[in-house]
């Protein structure tokens, strides 16, 4: 990849406005090309779309600051025969999403099965009193859920 280039294509996994894009975003701010990223759902697809040339590079976590070392990242690194090219610290700030107007107070852990995101579990916090019963649903990233919240939350 050279400054000349016209585009520098990045893949990701997630959806748009996931941490991985935002970590591309940062980390080729630098570029005087234009930056298109391009996201996957998994990482074994976006890993394989840098081999077969789809993306120039690919924005892969290796580390977690819940999780802690993403093993399978280093697996499909060493299975794909690619390498590290440069590092980027995407500071994650988780926000509860919910619906409007529910003081921080009323908000309690519920009975409700946990929503799972990049395969990662975690509870799901709904707000207490509910007048109608909530729903969960599951999503392929943080950045898809706002949209489904905003459609099962209107009315209440």
């Amino acid at each position: 990849m050279t400054q000349t280039k016209q585009e520098i294509v990045v893949g990701y996994q997630g959806t748009e406005g996931a941490y991985s894009q935002l970590a591309a975003k940062h980390h080729f701010a630098w570029a005087r090309a234009q930056l298109r990223c391009v996201g996957y759902h998994s990482f074994r697809e976006m890993l394989e779309a840098v081999k077969a040339g789809e993306v120039d590079v690919a924005v892969l976590p290796i580390e977690n600051s819940i999780a802690g070392s993403i093993n399978d990242s280093y697996d499909l690194l060493a299975d794909a025969g690619l390498s590290l090219v440069g590092e980027e610290f995407q500071p994650i700030a988780h926000c509860l999403i919910g619906a409007a107007d529910v003081p921080v107070a009323d908000i309690r852990r519920g009975p409700w099965p946990s929503s799972v995101s990049n395969g990662t579990p975690t509870r799901r916090k709904q707000p207490s009193p509910v007048r109608r019963r909530p729903r969960c649903t599951g999503c392929r990233s943080c950045a898809e859920i706002s949209p489904i919240i905003r459609r099962i939350t209107r009315g209440w």
